[in-house]
Parts: C-alpha cells; structure tokens; sequence
C-alpha cells in the first residue's frame, strides 16, 4: 500500500474498496465505521491467539530488570558521596551503576532469549 492512499484515508478522503479492504484489517482498535449509509462494526476472525507464556515470560524479565536497577540504585543511595568530593569520583560512581544495570538487563536478556530458543525448541504453547 501507498503512504499517499494511507494519507488520503486519514484526511477523510476518497479511496478504493481494495484500498479499505488493506487498511481495516490493521486497524484493531476500530470499533465501528460507516460506509456510504452502513453503519458497520468488523469482527476480526484471524486474530492470532495471545501468548500468554511469552507475555508472563516478558514480564517476568521486566520485573527482575526493575529489581536490579532498584537494588544498583538504592546501594549507591546508601554510599552517598562526601561533600567535596572530586567530580570525577562522581562521575566514575555514576558511570560504574550505569554499567552494573547495563550489565544485569544484558544478562537477563540472554537468559530470556536462551528459554525462548527452548521453548521454539519443544513447541509454542499458547493460551487464550
């Protein structure tokens, strides 16, 4: 599909029926349209089923994520720097906890990617 077809549909303008036929099945939060007199509400038939695994497996991985970064932060918190200090200390503090949470979602990311390479392995499992 054109960008410009796309456009002209945004502006409320004129387009073919193939034109609408493309667009409406990437539109999953449409809940009704009219077209010429119709007032019509579509039904999507081939959504793919949610993955309910992957989903709590991504958010699993977020919640770890956050934990490190909680825990890089509040142990620079605890160890705050002594007035006066030279700012490349500081700067070289600052830039060791970057680091450690870099370094603790990069390893939370290869963890995650090796179960998923499992789970491909033995088969999707999905949920509804």
């Amino acid at each position: 599909m054109q960008r410009r077809q796309l456009s002209t549909l945004e502006r409320g303008g004129n387009v073919t029926l193939n034109t609408l036929r493309k667009v409406i099945g990437f539109l999953p939060n449409l809940e009704d349209f009219t077209f010429e007199q119709v007032r019509m509400k579509p039904i999507y038939i081939d959504l793919p089923p949610f993955e309910w695994q992957l989903f709590y497996a991504n958010m699993q991985t977020l919640h770890e994520t956050l934990d490190g970064v909680k825990t890089a932060v509040r142990e620079w918190l605890d160890n705050p720097p002594a007035k006066g200090v030279d700012p490349e200390v500081l700067t070289k503090r600052t830039t060791t906890l970057a680091t450690e949470i870099l370094k603790n979602f990069a390893k939370l990311s290869r963890q995650e990617t090796a179960k998923r390479r499992k789970t491909a392995r033995g088969g999707k499992e999905t949920a509804e």
